[in-house]
């Protein structure tokens, strides 16, 4: 959804911090979905 591409958008940035990054990925969030 929506709240996806705006995390991905920070992240791609730099406007995500390492603790919320490394929070997201613990849950098992995919930056970027065509990276496989």
């Amino acid at each position: 959804g929506l709240w996806v591409s705006n995390r991905r958008a920070a992240y791609k940035r730099g406007k995500l911090s390492q603790e919320r990054i490394e929070a997201l990925e613990a849950l098992g969030f995919i930056w970027d979905p065509r990276k496989k």
